[in-house]
């Protein structure tokens, strides 16, 4: 989330459409954008409602009745590598705001803590660790460990660098070292962890995106590539639209590919988007769908074949194989 090429192509976007205003009318402050009035009270979470693996949507009605949606080391290290990122972040954030300009210094000051920042991360979701450890072997536990450490320091080194390079070339511009509020402002602009109310949109609350720059929603993805990862882009806009009353036009995917080959993350689908009426369209037609089921608590069934099915987490659950 702190990839600053996209960072910067964001603060351009911005600009962008400060001067050509996109005309959207399903914002999430505006009636037209709120579930049919059948619906109204029934709330899933965001993650649920932008998941489109299913074609059915029989997920929602597993959820429903009560099926925990089954974990795995794919799932476990996203949520690590999630919060990680947002750690990282608040230390550079915590050293910008309490140094002053002459004694920044972001990659010494957070090479002393890198281990104790990679502990945290993994310690936070042991919960999870101690459920998926048992599919695997003493020797393949081993190396899925290494190899999830060994992708944290990938991150951390291939973040802190951007991020200290950013900050140092702030630094440089200002001549008067006693006033960095020009730094200040770029690192208040990138938030983490907010929370925001969106009921009415038949969302469970509190619906929280992965990061905001400025007025740019942003989502962490590190699995493989789907396309409905913008419903999930489009949730966050109209959640933020409807909490704040102010309007959201943008995003950021940033999608992290930790490919043991590479020193660093491959960041080549992270995508910037509009997110104009037909991405939201799309998503609130599933949002119905899915609310739905939720309420009449219908099993929709299967589709005619598991074609489109390898790889969703309920695979097993559905066709017994």
């Amino acid at each position: 989330m702190f990839f600053i090429p996209i960072l910067d192509r964001t603060t351009n976007q911005l600009g962008t459409l400060a001067q050509n205003k996109l005309e959207i009318i399903l914002r999430g402050y505006e009636r037209k954008s709120y579930p049919n009035s059948d619906l109204l009270g029934t709330h899933l979470p965001v993650n649920l409602l932008a998941y489109n693996f299913c074609k059915t949507q029989r997920d929602v009605y597993l959820y429903i009745t009560g099926e925990v949606l089954p974990e795995s080391w794919d799932r476990y290290q996203g949520r690590v590598v999630h919060y990680f990122y947002e750690i990282i972040y608040n230390k550079i954030r915590e050293i910008i705001t309490t140094s002053s300009i002459d004694k920044i210094n972001i990659f010494d000051s957070l090479l002393t803590e890198r281990d104790s920042l990679k502990q945290n991360a993994i310690k936070k979701y042991s919960g999870v660790y101690n459920k998926v450890k048992g599919m695997y072997g003493t020797g393949d536990l081993k190396k899925k460990n290494d190899d999830l450490a060994e992708n944290l320091d990938k991150i951390f080194r291939f973040e802190v660098s951007l991020c200290s390079s950013l900050v140092n070339f702030e630094i440089s511009r200002l001549y008067n070292q006693t006033g960095g509020d020009s730094l200040l402002q770029k690192a208040a602009a990138l938030h983490v962890g907010q929370q925001f109310a969106a009921s009415p949109l038949g969302f469970s609350d509190p619906v929280s995106p992965d990061f905001i720059y400025k007025q740019a929603v942003g989502d962490v993805k590190t699995g493989e590539w789907q396309e409905y990862y913008q419903h999930t882009i489009a949730a966050y806009a109209l959640a933020v639209e409807n909490h704040l009353r102010e309007d959201v036009n943008c995003g950021v995917i940033l999608h992290v590919n930790l490919d043991q080959s590479r020193k660093v993350p491959i960041c080549e689908k992270t995508e910037f988007i509009n997110i104009d009426d037909t991405i939201r369209r799309k998503f609130l037609i599933i949002r119905d769908q899915k609310l739905y089921i939720a309420k009449y608590q219908n099993d929709p069934g299967l589709p005619e074949d598991d074609s489109g099915c390898v790889g969703c987490n309920h695979h097993e659950k559905c066709w017994g194989v």
